[in-house]
């Protein structure tokens, strides 16, 4: 079979050189995602929630747009506490329901609960496995081809 035949050729250095590049890559993006994962993992293993109260709503001024002016953006700062301690976070509140006052709730690091964010902008475990799942996907796409062209460099000529 022809496929066959050019599947035993000894790749040429270029080849070589190509493969190990992007074995190195694959390698770099299999080690990326993996640390991703199990840090993402064990913040959300770590989590504990609790509520908060929006203590104040200000204006940040994003910049300036010749066609609108002066562009603001709503932040909001909430506070809670742990531990009878008090700890604050932001959010960028929605108009109609984040004012002064608003309820909303809140995860913290059980370890560190100045490491917090609202649950509505905490992403959900479903992304992170569908996040993981991709990038175990792109580094295996890297990695496959590549590891071809060096068996085929290391296997004895049949000839």
């Amino acid at each position: 079979m022809p496929g066959q035949a050019s599947d035993q050729a000894k790749p040429t250095s270029s080849e070589i050189r190509s493969a190990l590049i992007w074995l190195v890559v694959g390698l770099i993006t299999l080690a990326a995602v993996t640390y991703w994962a199990t840090h993402s993992i064990r913040k959300r293993v770590a989590r504990e929630t609790t509520f908060a109260r929006i203590t104040k709503v200000e204006s940040e001024p994003l910049g300036w747009d010749e066609e609108r002016g002066l562009q603001v953006k709503s932040v909001g700062t909430y506070e809670f506490t742990v531990d009878q301690r008090q700890y604050r976070g932001r959010v960028d509140p929605h108009p109609d329901t984040h004012k002064v006052g608003h309820r909303l709730e809140v995860a913290y690091d059980a370890n560190d609960p100045s490491s917090n964010c609202t649950v509505s902008s905490e992403r959900t475990f479903i992304v992170d496995v569908l996040l993981l799942l991709a990038g175990f996907y792109v580094a295996y796409a890297m990695l496959r081809p590549n590891l071809r062209v060096l068996r085929r460099r290391t296997r004895p000529s049949s000839t």
